[in-house]
């Protein structure tokens, strides 16, 4: 099982640093890295450049905007599931992967707990509603998401705020994909 760790960011050289130092301190598993960089001008790129060994893939380009960034790295992506931790989020703890594992049964989205800067512990719903979405989101860093269904249906880039909420509401309502809540932290957002 192969998981495709991706990291954008733009102008935030403090947080990419944070956010590729945590996942760099995974313990060792089967995954790959991949940055996508907006053309910061901040000294993101050097950062990047200084782990460029441990980066399977990274660009720093002009993009349009979150969801464009999203989708570049879903285009790089080979894993067999996808996380995105952006700069300035990090994986709770340095085994998170190492858990993990065992819960990447082939579910479309693997989604487990969050927990905010300000020390708030958000637990994942045990099932996503369409009232639940009406109200709330499922959390990017906390959710491991297959790469087919990611790659088959992009961020719809027009919609700059709520593209992911439209991925949750049409794979989650509409397509009914399956869905499992693990009560794991998975990262510190």
């Amino acid at each position: 099982m192969k998981i495709s760790i991706i990291t954008i960011n733009y102008n935030n050289n403090e947080g990419l640093r944070k956010t590729m130092l945590s996942v760099l301190e995974q313990k060792p598993t089967l995954f790959e890295y991949i940055v996508i960089d907006g053309m910061s001008s901040d000294g993101s790129v050097e950062t990047i450049r200084e782990y460029d060994s441990c980066i399977d893939y990274w660009v720093t380009e002009k993009d349009t905007g979150i969801y464009n960034a999203m989708n570049k790295g879903i285009a790089r992506a080979t894993g067999d599931y996808c996380i995105f931790m952006n700069s300035g989020d990090v994986f709770y703890q340095s085994d998170v992967l190492e858990s993990i594992i065992p819960y990447l049964d082939g579910t479309a989205i693997i989604n487990g707990d969050t927990v905010y800067a300000s020390g708030k512990y958000d637990k994942s719903p045990d099932e996503v509603t369409l009232s639940y979405l009406m109200l709330s989101t499922i959390i990017h860093q906390s959710t491991f998401i297959r790469t087919d269904l990611l790659k088959h249906n992009n961020y719809d880039e027009k919609y700059r705020l709520v593209s992911d909420w439209k991925f949750w509401l049409q794979e989650l309502i509409i397509n009914n994909v399956s869905y499992k809540n693990i009560h794991i932290p998975i990262s510190i957002f």
